[in-house]
């Protein structure tokens, strides 16, 4: 597996079969400060955010899923909503835990199981849900997490971060999907966007990220990635949090 840096020059060309390299690989990935909130995301070439299977499998790639093993590594948490949860039939990742938003509880189609070196499930809502939540998680076992705010309002990214921090968990990564990234990149608390875009076409969906916030979010380029299929690997710091 091979990969090639188009920008920043000079050019760098990576094989991922070499450790050395996938060590260069990781020292691209790392996060410029320890307080580090990044979001990482995969689409195809026309917005699309899952493909032909309706997740965002089919767009994906052994070398994507390096980057991402890659990211995780880095972080300290994996956040995610639950619709991406019910979506996608997640597990707990191995070596960090699996922070989930939800307003109700309801996880259904997760494949969270407790096995050994597996993470945590944590699982954020507002305050004023604990009872649905409750009933709605079933059983599962969680670390639950009250965030402020009503029922029918989401909790603030701002509210989120904070509650993770408290914990202790300093560098995050938000894997979607497009609705909670977006809140993120509105509210001003993303120091970074790593997206991976798949040269398909996949069904008719609009944009996968959106800025609704006046005047939208300006971007400043890192790096970006090619693989030998064409895949596009990128990664953009949030102008207003740069280092």
């Amino acid at each position: 597996m091979r990969l090639t840096r188009a920008t920043p020059l000079p050019t760098l060309t990576l094989d991922l079969d070499s450790p050395h390299d996938v060590a260069e690989l990781a020292e691209l990935y790392r996060p410029a400060r320890a307080d580090w909130l990044r979001i990482n995301l995969i689409q195809s070439l026309n917005g699309a955010i899952v493909g032909v299977d309706g997740t965002s499998d089919s767009l994906s790639n052994a070398i994507d899923r390096k980057i991402l093993g890659i990211i995780r590594k880095h972080a300290d948490v994996i956040l995610v909503g639950a619709s991406t949860v019910r979506a996608e039939g997640h597990v707990l990742p191995r070596g960090r835990d699996l922070a989930v938003v939800t307003g109700s509880g309801d996880l259904v189609g997760h494949n969270f199981t407790a096995e050994e070196g597996r993470g945590r499930l944590l699982v954020l809502y507002p305050a004023s849900n604990e009872q649905e939540v409750v009933a709605n998680l079933a059983g599962l076992q969680a670390v639950l997490v009250p965030l402020k705010g009503v029922a029918g309002s989401p909790s603030s990214p701002g509210d989120m971060v904070a509650a993770l921090r408290g914990l202790g968990y300093r560098s995050i990564v938000c894997e979607g999907g497009r609705s909670l990234a977006t809140q993120f990149i509105d509210s001003g608390v993303v120091d970074e966007l790593c997206l991976t875009i798949a040269p398909v076409l996949a069904g008719n969906s609009a944009l996968g990220l959106t800025a609704n916030s006046p005047g939208g979010a300006r971007l400043e380029p890192g790096h970006l990635l090619i693989d030998d299929a064409g895949v596009l690997y990128s990664r953009f710091t949030l102008a207003s949090r740069e280092a």
